[in-house]
């Protein structure tokens, strides 16, 4: 190791935090855009890092201990696999205008209302759209601002700006993130700046579904001859329980693309797309967030043509807004089991089976992974070394194409060399969207349809 960020920079590994931009006493660290990589990272100003500061320490990509974090942020050790937890709802904001925009149950812009209208909060860190590609953590004062807010935010952005707003800013701050995203803010909080937690009043954190680099977007481009150049905004959800991807470009035409049927979509959004950070990740839970929101694919919304979150409460403040707001009559709430986060998000995610392995695999050949232990490391179950091994080589050799441009070759690749699981996805959508039917055993657990009836 060079003690530094370097070996994080060289292996791909930054998450675009930002952290170590704001670890640095000599002011040496830039977040720029890597073209070739598709990604933010951090670059030295003078050529040169000196590994003297809290750099690497502060990196979620290099570790981040989230048993230790919990009882930090809650005072308490995590209670399950999945982190603390005082209540777990499926969730809906009733109004439907709302609900299509986001990017499930439009639970997030809800509470984040609710917070302003109270003066629990006096400011909302969230990401915003600027223009084009560029979206960026900014500060909203304003309540009025809220449902202008992007439904996804799972864009691949420059998030230093985030610690920024925290340090300027005074008052009760709520901040809207994904989990990455707040591993970087309260591991520098931890290290750097402990007297900063005391302006975080409220967090609501997403279930991530990975975050992909911009070869992803130039892919698609390319399959679906857009201009990327022109590209002014991107929507990867919304408008229905799945939702489909939204490409809006300068002169005014709307691309939309289904997320689950259109074959280049699957080719152009495969797991190679994905930041490399995000093969080890075993917080898609978001252990950090006082309120955790996420889709909730299960048999019971299997019919539904709205949105529906589920939603992990992880402290009695955050059960008590959503209990106000049920009682307001903007949500409709229907209280929910770990079991139907495991169903949901699969146990390979939830449990990190893929990612604690992979990291071990990676270490073991001698290169740079991250070292991140959680409360459900436990509940893993190891996938083989095989499967792990297969894994990373298709991985590398995709992204070779990615950097090389060579979208239409990788396209080749998926339909040929990944072909069974590529038909295993068409699969399951017909049975699940077409017939209706999440399980044909009927092995899945039914909620009552007295609950699902509840909602839109």
């Amino acid at each position: 190791m060079k003690n530094n960020i370097q070996d994080i920079i060289d292996n791909d590994l930054c998450i675009s935090c930002g952290a170590c931009i704001h670890t640095c006493p000599e002011n040496n660290l830039e977040m720029f855009f890597n073209e070739e990589k598709g990604m933010h990272e951090p670059r030295a100003l003078n050529s040169h890092l000196c590994g003297k500061c809290d750099c690497l320490n502060v990196c979620p990509s290099y570790s981040v201990d989230y048993s230790k974090l919990s009882v930090e942020r809650f005072g308490r050790k995590p209670d399950s696999p999945l982190g603390n937890i005082d209540k777990i709802f499926l969730a809906q904001n009733k109004d439907k205008e709302i609900n299509s925009k986001a990017s499930s149950g439009g639970v997030i812009k809800a509470v984040l209302t609710h917070l302003f209208s109270t003066g629990e909060i006096n400011a909302v860190i969230s990401i915003k759209h600027k223009a084009g590609l560029d979206y960026s953590p900014e500060l909203i004062e304003n309540i009025n601002e809220i449902n202008e807010l992007p439904g996804s935010i799972y864009h691949n952005i420059d998030y230093s700006n985030a610690l920024r707003l925290l340090r300027e800013t005074s008052g009760n701050i709520a901040i809207a993130a994904i989990p990455c995203q707040f591993d970087g803010l309260y591991k520098f909080i931890e290290q750097c700046e402990p007297d900063l937690k005391n302006k975080i009043k409220f967090t609501i954190g997403l279930m991530c579904g990975w975050t992909y680099s911009h070869h992803s977007l130039r892919a698609i481009c390319k399959y679906k001859n857009i201009d990327f150049d022109q590209i002014d905004d991107v929507s990867y959800r919304g408008n229905g329980p799945v939702g489909k991807l939204i490409i809006k470009t300068k002169d005014g035409s709307v691309k939309k693309v289904n997320r689950r049927i259109d074959l280049h979509y699957a080719a152009a959004f495969d797991r190679s797309f994905n930041l490399p950070r995000c093969h080890y990740c075993i917080n898609h839970g978001n252990f950090l967030a006082d309120l955790v929101v996420g889709d909730a694919w299960l048999p019971c919304t299997v019919k539904t043509k709205t949105g529906i979150s589920l939603v992990i409460s992880r402290t009695e403040k955050s059960t008590k807004y959503l209990m106000e707001l049920e009682a307001q009559g903007i949500l409709t709430l229907v209280e929910s089991t770990e079991d139907d986060v495991i169903e949901s998000q699969t146990p390979r995610v939830v449990f990190g089976n893929y990612s604690y392995p992979f990291a071990e695999l990676t270490g073991n050949s001698g290169r740079l992974a991250p070292q991140l232990s959680g409360p459900n490391r436990e509940a893993a179950t190891p996938v083989s070394n095989k499967v792990l091994e297969k894994f990373g080589k298709h991985i590398e050799i995709k992204r070779k194409m990615q950097k090389a441009g060579n979208y239409n070759k990788l396209l080749i690749y998926k339909y040929t060399h990944e072909f069974r699981p590529f038909l295993y996805r068409y699969i399951r959508w017909f049975f699940v969207r077409i017939l209706k039917i999440k399980s044909i055993t009927g092995s899945r657990k039914e909620m009552s349809s007295e609950k699902s009836g509840r909602f839109l």
